[in-house]
């Protein structure tokens, strides 16, 4: 639609415009009067410039802005640590929070990081911006329900990582950092452990990282917290429990020529066929039935409808959608050229020798006994 188009056609509906003529003036980047207030999720964020996301046809404060906002105790953080950053959510009423957004950069491997149990609070955050527990260290979130054979019970959660240990073992302080609850949140054994979806793309992560023709690789990516009944954590730590983690992997190569993507949606569930999943596409009309494995596109598109459906404010949707376009943005090749071969090959491991990579894996030195200055 034209500029021209926009400004005129309400006035051919009709004379005074009282409801959001078209749905789709919502968030398109252009502050329409007649959509900004509280049934129409204030034009979508058109209006502040703070939440406002440039559209296809119309920047970001084309027609100006006109702020208005839900009176909130909710608001986002963005936690920047020594090798990673994430986006939290802080709410002051609930004095607890989570995270919903993170990004990194690795380039070769440094080390291997022992395993650790020593999960603590980041006493430089406010309360109101991670989880609460009145012990010293993150108590486990192991349920009642739970049996002996963890990856193989649907109420049994670990304390998963967003970010391994691995990714950022450059400096002790960036390892005690990844130990922060800001980083810990509750993941379904069988996804967390060897073998499941977020554990396989960790190994895919670090094998791509050492390819002798990859220069850097960044990494995006957040939780959706869209599924009320598995919240058995609200009471206990103050947070729902992530029900989809997202992830994108951005390859750079040393001889500059376009960068790779691989993107994954996946599920922090009960799955035996998790790491098969990541070899297979997502289906957007049946997510229930398809993979793990999703193009770019598709994946803005898909996380679009699910920020809208989640069960919170008007606001606080669309300051997860914002944070969710500006990590696309912020991380994806700017020039917006890049492949997708692992898409394109229905392979994550494209490229890779899966034995070959797990051997490499696990016979990487200790950061224990690796030498480093920041040590």
């Amino acid at each position: 639609m034209s500029i021209f188009a926009k400004i005129a056609l309400p006035f051919l509906l009709v004379s005074s415009v009282t409801a959001c003529p078209y749905f789709s003036w919502i968030g398109d980047g252009y502050c329409d009067t007649d959509c900004n207030n509280a049934k129409y999720q204030y034009d979508g964020g058109d209006c502040c410039e703070d939440t406002c996301v440039d559209g296809i046809d119309y920047d970001c404060g084309f027609n100006g802005f006109d702020c208005k906002k839900d009176s909130t105790n909710q608001y986002l953080l963005q936690k920047d640590y020594t090798n990673f950053s994430v986006n939290l959510f802080c709410d002051k009423e609930a004095q607890a929070g989570y995270t919903v957004g993170y990004s990194y950069s690795l380039s070769k491997f440094v080390c291997k990081a022992e395993k650790s149990r020593k999960y603590r609070k980041d006493d430089s955050l406010p309360q109101e911006c991670q989880q609460k527990f009145s012990d010293s260290e993150l108590p486990s979130y192991k349920r009642s329900e739970c049996g002996k054979s963890r990856t193989k019970d649907r109420d049994c959660y670990d304390r998963g990582h967003i970010i391994a240990r691995s990714h950022v073992s450059q400096t002790s302080e960036s390892l005690k950092e990844a130990d922060y609850v800001t980083n810990v949140f509750p993941q379904s054994s069988d996804f967390n452990q060897d073998g499941g979806g977020w554990f396989e793309t960790d190994q895919i992560i670090d094998c791509h990282r050492e390819n002798p023709e990859v220069k850097r690789v960044d990494i995006f990516g957040g939780l959706l917290y869209n599924d009320e009944s598995n919240d058995f954590f609200i009471d206990s730590y103050g947070i729902p429990t992530p029900d989809l983690y997202y992830r994108v992997v951005v390859k750079y190569f040393e001889d500059d020529s376009t960068p790779d993507v691989i993107a994954w949606l996946m599920k922090n569930q009960l799955d035996q066929d998790s790491k098969q999943k990541l070899n297979q596409r997502y289906n957007e009309e049946n997510d229930e039935q398809g993979g793990y494995l999703i193009k770019v596109q598709t994946l803005r598109t898909v996380l679009e409808k699910k920020y809208n459906q989640i069960q919170d404010s008007n606001e606080v949707k669309i300051l997860k959608r914002k944070l969710m376009n500006d990590l696309f943005s912020s991380y994806l090749p700017s020039d917006g050229s890049f492949t997708e071969k692992a898409f394109d090959r229905n392979d994550s491991w494209a490229f890779l020798d899966e034995k070959q990579c797990n051997k490499l894996n696990s016979n990487r030195p200790k950061c224990s006994e690796v030498e480093r200055d920041e040590f």
